[in-house]
């Protein structure tokens, strides 16, 4: 029987709508997208604007967000020619692609600053709009996933209001996102979830993670220092968060979601340490444990089911597992030794080997 943990669920979000706002990946730049116009903007750069010089009225209109790969791809039809581009953030700098045009050209203006431009893309044709490089990441993303299987479209994940839903979109994006955690912030919406946490309140957590998410973002993923919605709870022209960036806000949050499943004090590993009651069922990989390894874990029923560490070195390692657990059983992978641990015990690992961990006793 092999021993593995995968989620097979793609992370991405979907829209139909026009205006729909996105942070681009790897980068500060937001993107307005409307199925004749791009509207580009940046806390430092000039606003980039490209129109679109269709014929017509523009029908099945896409927007496809892979994050996994970090692209915004944009899709539609135009009377019998279709089109598709694909914008990214690396290497190069932010570019749009052409990736599909069925007729030979399509006429665009190009505003940037006080210059305006007219011109034509083709097929396969790449308009480098911004020349600063993106910082890729080369080391996997840790990938969360809490049973939940709908269509994520921009227009429902809000409205929903599922924790399952979205704390998996909003723990990848915000990695995507290049900001830096402030020493120190100052936030009803943030000292909420630290109160429950402290508490140990984890069936309260839902409605602070919820606020959080709902007052602290527009548009879904935009975050924001005012409420701009007006949803109630501060004072007129109270700030959500003492910040001079909002994009540090996805540094901030990163860590508050990461800290529900995992946290780590030097070779002390704790597990699930602040799960909240509706996420019963879940999948975490590519966990980093600092100068310890890598972490997969999966849970059901609120029960920890397998888990696989990978050792990058060697020496003690202790699982802190919920208080419900006595002890568990590990291998080392190639091995058929196999032995019963109690959850206080310290475990002896090997640089370069992966252990395998389940029978989970309460």
């Amino acid at each position: 029987m092999m021993f593995r943990i995968s989620i097979d669920k793609k992370l991405y979000l979907s829209s139909y709508s026009a205006h729909t706002k996105l942070p681009i990946a790897q980068s500060l730049w937001q993107v307005d997208i409307c199925p004749a116009r791009l509207l580009f903007t940046h806390p430092t750069y000039p606003m980039i604007e490209i129109f679109w010089c269709f014929d017509e009225k523009i029908e099945q209109f896409l927007i496809y967000y892979d994050l996994e790969k970090g692209f915004i791809e944009v899709s539609g039809k135009e009377s019998k020619s279709f089109f598709s581009y694909r914008l990214i953030h690396d290497e190069r700098g932010l570019s749009l692609t052409m990736r599909r045009l069925t007729k030979p050209r399509l006429g665009y203006h190009y505003t940037k600053s006080s210059s305006s431009l007219q011109k034509t893309i083709q097929k396969a044709e790449i308009i480098l709009l911004n020349d600063e490089r993106g910082v890729i990441s080369k080391s996997p993303l840790e990938t969360l996933f809490l049973g939940c299987h709908k269509q994520p479209l921009f227009s429902q994940v809000k409205t929903r209001g599922l924790l399952e839903e979205i704390l998996p979109l909003w723990h990848r994006l915000a990695q995507l996102i290049p900001s830096q955690k402030p020493n120190k912030v100052s936030s009803k919406l943030l000292q909420a979830i630290d109160d429950a946490v402290v508490a140990k309140a984890h069936d309260n957590l839902e409605k602070p993670l919820l606020d959080l998410f709902q007052k602290g973002f527009c548009h879904v993923f935009i975050p924001r220092i005012y409420d701009e919605d007006f949803l109630g709870g501060e004072q007129l022209g109270e700030k959500l968060f003492d910040l001079k960036d909002p994009y540090s806000l996805f540094t901030i949050c990163k860590d508050k979601i990461r800290s529900l499943f995992f946290k780590q004090e030097k070779n002390k590993l704790y597990i699930l340490p602040h799960l909240p009651k509706q996420l019963h069922q879940g999948k975490m990989l590519n966990i980093i444990c600092e100068d310890l390894g890598i972490l997969h874990i999966e849970w059901s029923k609120k029960a920890l089911r397998k888990m696989i560490f990978e050792a990058v070195n060697g020496g003690k390692v202790d699982f802190i597992f919920p208080e419900n657990f006595k002890r568990f059983r590990i291998r080392e992978k190639g091995s058929r030794k196999k032995g019963f641990f109690s959850k206080e015990s310290s475990i002896s690992v090997i640089k370069g080997k992966t252990y395998f961990l389940d029978r989970f006793e309460r």
